[in-house]
């Protein structure tokens, strides 16, 4: 299994490469981590792509399992939007794209 990713657009007019990354698999935008407890998702700014970061982006911090953003886990609701950093107001998704995003992950948990 690989991780995957794609972008999307936030209602801030920011675009995120969103990563999936299946269980057991280390991130390869993100070697510190491993999703070794459940899929993750992260977020990263497309906007920033210094050396030092991954050529996806600036991580912005925000990992989730991806059973949180579904809400199939008991910390989720599986709806709404998502704000990544509340010291970053352009580091928010809004509930349209998050929707897209969760239907990304449905597809891509299915791969898994």
């Amino acid at each position: 299994m690989t991780a995957t990713k794609f972008e999307i657009t936030s209602h801030t007019g920011v675009t995120f490469t969103v990563v999936h990354v299946p269980q057991g698999t280390l991130n390869p935008y993100n070697r510190f981590r491993t999703a070794d407890r459940g899929s993750i998702v992260e977020f990263y700014d497309t906007r920033f792509t210094r050396d030092d970061f991954p050529p996806v982006g600036q991580f912005t911090g925000g990992s989730f399992r991806v059973a949180t953003i579904l809400g199939t886990d008991e910390f989720g609701s599986g709806q709404g939007g998502l704000l990544l950093d509340m010291g970053s107001p352009d580091w928010a998704i809004d509930a349209e794209a998050m929707t897209v995003v969760r239907d990304w992950l449905v597809v891509q948990e299915a791969r898994a």
